[in-house]
């Protein structure tokens, strides 16, 4: 199974995603920094959370519009097929990654070790599906990973928290 992506269109979105939970973690006493550093970007960190205790995290937030319809989440585990480069379920450095579904208003919280581990396991189970990435420039690249069941997700994560008001909508 192919999809075409579109970068320019779904970066926005991804914003939107961890705009929502950066309000839902403030809104529970955390304090919440964007991180801006490329660098720190690049390995996969979103967010540098300081909890109420006083520790500081950091997130990286995944947002699935289309999980909400199809009850499965994308889980990218090569980034580009063409380059041989791993997707984000093996590469990500922060402590934690968030997995958000604003049509549930769901938010599955998981450790990436564990979120790697068990990719082996369901590519043999599930779905492996393929997009095409068109960036602004018009260049392509092909994106793989595995359509996991949110049953499945729930499983792996630490905890699954509700947003008070799920996102309605294709769009944010």
């Amino acid at each position: 199974m192919t999809t075409e992506h579109r970068f320019d269109e779904s970066l926005p979105r991804g914003h939107a995603g961890e705009r929502a939970v950066a309000m839902y973690l403030q809104s529970r006493g955390h304090v919440v920094a964007y991180v801006t550093e490329a660098h720190r970007q690049r390995l996969g960190m979103d967010l540098e959370v300081t909890t109420p205790g006083g520790d500081r995290l950091t997130v990286e937030v995944k947002t699935d519009y289309r999980a909400g319809q199809t009850r499965r989440a994308f889980i990218e585990t090569v980034s580009n097929v063409e380059g041989h480069r791993m997707g984000w379920a093996f590469t990500c450095r922060a402590q934690f990654l968030a997995i958000y579904v604003p049509a549930d208003g769901d938010i599955y919280w998981l450790r990436p070790y564990d979120l790697a581990t068990a990719c082996g396991p369901w590519t043999e189970k599930h779905l492996v599906v393929h997009a095409r990435n068109r960036c602004p420039d018009g260049s392509t690249y092909t994106t793989r990973g595995v359509a996991v069941p949110l049953e499945a997700l729930r499983l792996v994560a630490l905890r699954v928290d509700r947003i008070n008001e799920p996102l309605t909508g294709a769009t944010p």
